[in-house]
């Protein structure tokens, strides 16, 4: 881990900086939230940290493996040429361990964050108003309750109820977002490492074409495709 975080400066770097920015936007709410933000925050640079070592030292074995297979490369579904799997490995490990595409995810992914939040604000109102709608159709007596409170409502309980109504916002926002999420809106997200390791394949095989890019070998007449995490378990194993 050590190692790793004297190696890839850069990368390591980021990829803290874009813990302790996502995990004081969801938790650092009051002063007393510091801690534990700053504790989840190490929990995950260092998970994620630990990964990408694991993930080098992988590459870095199939780059240096004395006889490598070789992946047939499909271009939007038409057979475009090959690549070794050492080659394959070199591009994944130049590409993961650019500290370009690090600030680029990163970017991106606050680009969907604020979308998302931007979508929220204008969905809110609605959510808010249809609820009403109901409580008062369908529960009048808790409807005319929560009307009176509010209506009664002093300066200090106002005070006292922030805490508690920012809790509920992100409560709700989180709930948006995955029920968006699931409903197949992405909120502009793109990976970047996958879109980098596309164009560098394609590049490599000289395919002017752009779009999806798959590879594929047989081994005994059953199709294997590349499954990177069984080389991180593999390592980690």
């Amino acid at each position: 881990m050590i190692r790793f975080h004297k190696e890839n400066k850069a990368v390591a770097a980021v990829v803290w900086l874009a813990a302790v920015s996502l995990t004081s936007i969801f938790m650092l709410r009051r002063a007393a939230d510091i801690l534990p933000a700053a504790v989840f925050a190490s929990m995950f640079a260092f998970t994620v940290t630990g990964m990408l070592a694991r993930y080098r030292a992988a590459l870095d074995k199939r780059i240096d493996a004395a006889d490598p297979f070789s992946w047939t490369v499909n271009v939007n579904g038409v057979e475009a040429g090959e690549i070794s799997d050492a080659r394959y490995a070199r591009i994944r490990r130049d590409v993961f361990f650019d500290v370009r595409l690090y600030v680029a995810q990163f970017v991106n992914v606050l680009g969907c964050l604020f979308r998302a939040l931007d979508s929220l604000i204008w969905t809110l109102p609605i959510l808010v108003f249809w609820g009403a709608a109901g409580c008062y159709f369908f529960a009048p007596e808790s409807f005319a309750t929560a009307l009176h409170a509010i209506q009664i409502v002093t300066k200090d309980e106002l005070v006292a109820a922030i805490p508690t109504a920012v809790n509920l916002l992100v409560m709700v926002s989180f709930m948006y977002l995955m029920v968006s999420t699931m409903g197949g809106r992405n909120f502009g997200f793109v990976n970047r490492f996958d879109e980098a390791v596309a164009a560098d394949v394609r590049r490599f095989i000289n395919c002017p074409a752009e779009g999806a890019v798959n590879l594929h070998r047989w081994i005994n007449g059953s199709l294997q495709q590349p499954r990177e995490r069984d080389h991180l378990r593999a390592e980690k194993g």
